[in-house]
């Protein structure tokens, strides 16, 4: 029985040993998992033809242009122009008095809202420049949405409106490049 004893000691402590070297090893893994965040957006349209138009003239874009960002993650958007080559962009009404001079306001919007009106455009922060300017929860936007933070996959319209200059000498069209681009969502 004392053999029978020891044996089954010596077997249970074998086990033990066994289940330790079974449990145990000399290397593990450690699964890394990265995605980069990816920046993108497309727009519905990139063209605004207004066509022949008298000095004073104003306009808000008759559909808006939907901004969807495409990326993976959520982006703020920034908006610039290029002025053509007769005018100068201008940020407050006061600068409207002066010859070869035009406004060109934005408004990110949440989709399926109601087009702003040209009052709506009276504010400094939706004028647009020649220098990169983020969308804030006042900047380029009003009550029922912005271009701050959109979500990976949502679409924000942009609402564009024209001002033309008091008077010109340009008498060929002029074309805006406007710009639109996504950073990190802040």
């Amino acid at each position: 029985m004392r053999k029978m004893i020891l044996v089954l000691v010596a077997v249970g402590l074998f086990g033990f040993a066994a289940v330790d070297l079974a449990d145990a090893a000399d290397t593990a893994d450690i699964t890394v998992t990265v995605t980069v965040r990816t920046l993108a957006l497309t727009l519905s349209a990139n063209t605004w033809p207004i066509g022949l138009v008298d000095v004073n003239y104003e306009a808000v874009r008759s559909a808006a242009i939907a901004v969807t960002n495409t990326g993976n993650a959520s982006q703020t958007y920034q908006l610039k122009l290029v002025d053509p080559a007769a005018w100068l962009a201008v940020l407050t009404d006061a600068g409207m008095a002066t010859a070869e001079r035009y406004q060109l306001g934005a408004i990110f919007q949440t989709t399926a809202t109601a087009a702003p009106v040209a009052v709506d455009y009276v504010d400094s922060a939706d004028f647009v420049s020649t220098t990169y300017v983020s969308c804030t929860a006042t900047v380029f936007a009003k009550t029922t949405g912005n271009g701050l933070n959109v979500a990976a996959t949502e679409a924000r319209d942009l609402w564009l409106h024209f001002r033309a200059p008091s008077s010109t000498t340009a008498t060929a069209g002029q074309s805006i490049v406007v710009t639109v681009k996504a950073i990190a969502g802040v």
